[in-house]
C-alpha cells in the first residue's frame, strides 16, 4: 500500500491542514505537512556534506534551521519534527538519499526524498499507507506515482483572502490571489477530468456543513473504510500536536463553522472587488456566486 500514496492540495489557509489532519487520526494512513520538494531547491549547489555536518553538529533543529544557507532548507528544518525527525534523523535521511546517488536539483530526485521522510513518518506511526500535502505540480506527482490519489481543498477565495490577510505573514495581494485562486482550481479539475490525475474535489464549506458525509466520500474515493474516530481527530494525539502548526487553533476542537463568511467582517469592498476582478468567473464555476 506504500506505493499508493496520497496527496493533499489546498492554497493556504483554505483547510488543507485540516483534510490532512483528518486522513491522520485513520488507523492506516500517516501523513506529513507541508513538506515540499520545492523546499530543496537550490541545495545541489550547497556542500551537502557540510549541511548534513551541521545537523549532526547541531543541538536543536532551530539553531540548525538558522545555519542553513537557503530559506527553502531553513524551512525544511523547522518542519522536520512534522515527519517525526530530529536533528540527527534529517541528516541520516539525507545521507541516505545521497549515499544513493540521487541529488536535488532534479525534480523526481526531490519527490525520492520526500517519500523517504514520509516513508519513515509512516513505519514509526505503525501504519500502512503515507500521505503528504502537494505543490501544484500535479504531474510531477502522478508520473512518480501512478497509482496516487489527490484531494483538492476548496474554499470560498474571500475567505482564503481573509484568512492570509489575518494570519501569518502572507502578506495577499487580493488581485494576485485571485488569479492564483482561479488558476489552480480550474487546473485540478481539467486534470481529474482529462484522467492525469486521480483525483476528488472537496469544499472546505461542505465540510464543515456535514462532517461525516463528506468525510466519508473522501475515504470511499481511497478506497479505505470509513472510521468514525477520524472526526475526533483533536482527540487522537496525533504526532502534529506535539510539534506546532500555524493551524493549531482550529484542530484542537471539533469542526465548526466559525471561520465561514469571514470575509463579510474582514474584507473591505476595494479588496473584495480587486479579488473578484481576477477570480469572478471561476468563483461561479465553482458554486461561490
Amino acid at each position: 500500500m506504500s506505493g499508493n500514496p496520497i496527496f493533499v492540495r489546498g492554497m493556504s489557509r483554505s483547510g488543507g491542514t485540516l483534510m490532512v489532519t483528518l486522513l491522520d487520526a485513520h488507523p492506516e494512513i500517516a501523513m506529513t505537512y507541508e513538506f515540499y520538494p520545492n523546499l530543496l531547491l537550490g541545495a545541489d549547489s550547497e556542500d551537502i556534506d557540510a549541511i548534513i555536518s551541521t545537523l549532526e553538529a547541531t543541538p536543536d533543529l532551530n539553531t540548525a534551521a538558522k545555519r542553513m544557507p537557503t530559506l527553502g532548507l531553513s524551512n525544511l528544518v523547522k518542519r522536520a519534527p512534522r515527519a517525526r525527525l530530529d536533528n540527527a534523523g534529517l541528516a541520516k535521511q539525507m545521507q541516505a538519499h545521497v549515499s544513493a546517488g540521487l541529488g536535488f536539483s532534479d525534480p523526481g530526485h526531490r519527490l525520492l526524498f520526500i517519500e523517504r521522510c514520509a516513508l519513515h513518518n509512516m513505519r514509526l506511526a505503525g501504519k500502512s499507507i503515507w500521505g503528504a500535502k502537494c505543490g501544484t505540480n500535479f504531474d510531477e506527482y502522478a508520473a512518480r506515482w501512478p497509482k496516487a490519489k489527490f484531494i483538492n481543498v476548496i474554499r470560498d477565495g474571500r475567505d482564503v483572502l481573509a484568512s492570509q490577510l489575518n494570519t501569518g505573514d502572507f502578506k495577499a495581494d487580493p488581485a494576485s490571489l485571485g488569479k492564483s485562486w482561479a488558476k489552480n482550481h480550474r487546473r485540478f479539475r481539467n486534470l481529474v477530468r482529462r484522467g492525469s490525475i486521480d483525483g476528488h474535489e472537496i469544499t472546505y464549506e461542505e465540510l464543515i456543513k456535514n462532517p461525516r458525509r463528506e468525510a466519508k466520500a473522501v475515504f470511499d474515493f481511497l478506497e479505505f473504510c470509513f472510521d468514525d474516530r477520524v472526526l475526533e481527530f483533536y482527540n487522537q494525539g496525533l504526532n502534529i500536536y506535539s510539534v506546532g502548526h500555524m493551524s493549531m487553533p482550529a484542530l484542537v476542537k471539533p469542526i465548526n463553522a466559525s471561520q465561514v463568511g469571514r470575509w463579510n467582517r474582514d474584507l473591505s469592498q476595494d479588496q473584495v472587488t480587486a479579488f473578484m476582478s481576477e477570480a469572478g468567473e471561476a468563483m461561479k464555476e465553482f458554486g461561490y456566486v
